[in-house]
């Protein structure tokens, strides 16, 4: 009788594997994905990182004034430096990117556009926190009603 269980379990029909066996897709993974990049993107919007990141970046010139040196080498390390925060700005608002997907370019040029306003235009760092509710209210409705954003294109 017990040989009888393990046989029934080790058989390959249909019902088993869709009882027994996980099964994961890659729409799955990615709404995942999504999800929580929306989160993370929307909760770093409001993080005291990434308004320093953003002043750093949003005024290369007092940057670069303030931490230049002669020579290659540190003027190398200057660049990375910058870099660094331009990059701290912004990893977030990438990773939403992303998750929207490479293939849909209004999504991409959205959020271009996002990054753009919130360094080069004059105020554009009061537009953190509205972007971070923004994206937190996605990432909810995504779990909500993930069909409604299928159909906007998101």
């Amino acid at each position: 009788m017990a040989f009888k269980g393990i046989e029934s379990c080790t058989s390959k029909d249909e019902n088993h594997e869709k009882h027994f066996l996980p099964s994961f897709k890659a729409e799955d993974l990615s709404e995942s994905f999504f999800i929580s990049d929306c989160k993370e993107a929307g909760l770093f919007q409001f993080s005291p990182l990434k308004e320093r990141c953003l002043d750093m970046c949003r005024t290369p010139l007092g940057f670069f004034m303030h931490h230049y040196r002669k020579g290659v080498g540190t003027a190398w390390q200057l660049g990375l430096r910058h870099g660094g925060y331009c990059l701290g700005c912004c990893w977030a608002l990438m990773l939403v990117m992303f998750g929207v997907g490479v293939g849909n370019l209004a999504g991409m040029a959205a959020l271009t556009g996002v990054m753009v306003i919130e360094k080069a235009v004059p105020g554009g760092k009061r537009l953190s926190p509205f972007i971070g509710i923004m994206l937190l209210l996605l990432g909810i409705l995504w779990l909500a009603h993930p069909a409604w954003l299928l159909r906007a294109g998101i």
